[in-house]
């Protein structure tokens, strides 16, 4: 997992921060806090910390030290309200993906993962690495596919098959040009 000390962009309302496996408390809090997509993709409730801490870890095979954990901050209060995973030059040059956006259940629907997004893209330009977006997002999660596509990524007609917790999805990709 990248931590390097680059300066991460920030909005009126949040904050980007790199986080390490010594923000695994404040992280497994998120997850916890999430418990509507955690019963939709694997039906349970609480994703267990071996797993959280592996997700903060672990990027593609080969592409480990492009992945990058962030963490969401209110500037206000400096409340970790959610977490991003981002992988550079993935699977090829100038290229990116989102692996996850989790915000906590109470800070949905308010416009910060609009916002996240918004964060995450500009400092995917800003280092120069991708100019081109990709996420995949699990058919059986339509809210997901809608919030994404609220944020301008279209469908490639791409899909594949995900699996996590012990369950398996089809997804379908999802792309925007930078």
């Amino acid at each position: 997992m990248n931590t390097n000390k680059q300066r991460l962009p920030s909005s009126q309302r949040l904050t980007l921060r790199l986080l390490s496996t010594g923000d695994l408390d404040a992280v497994t809090a998120i997850y916890r806090d999430n418990r509507r997509f955690f019963q939709l993709i694997a039906g349970i409730n609480e994703p267990p910390e071996e797993y959280i801490c592996a997700e903060m870890q672990e990027g593609p095979l080969g592409y480990e030290d492009h992945k990058h954990f962030f963490g969401l901050f209110l500037r206000e209060s400096g409340e970790m309200i959610g977490v991003a995973d981002f992988v550079v030059n993935y699977p090829s040059a100038g290229k990116g993906i989102f692996g996850l956006l989790l915000l906590s259940e109470q800070h949905q629907s308010e416009g910060f993962g609009t916002e996240a997004v918004g964060l995450v893209e500009a400092w995917a330009r800003e280092s120069g690495a991708t100019s081109e977006v990709t996420v995949g997002v699990e058919w059986v999660n339509e809210r997901a596919r809608r919030f994404w596509r609220k944020c301008g990524y279209r469908p490639t007609g791409e899909s594949f098959k995900t699996t996590a917790l012990g369950r398996t999805h089809q997804a379908e990709v999802l792309l925007k040009q930078l």
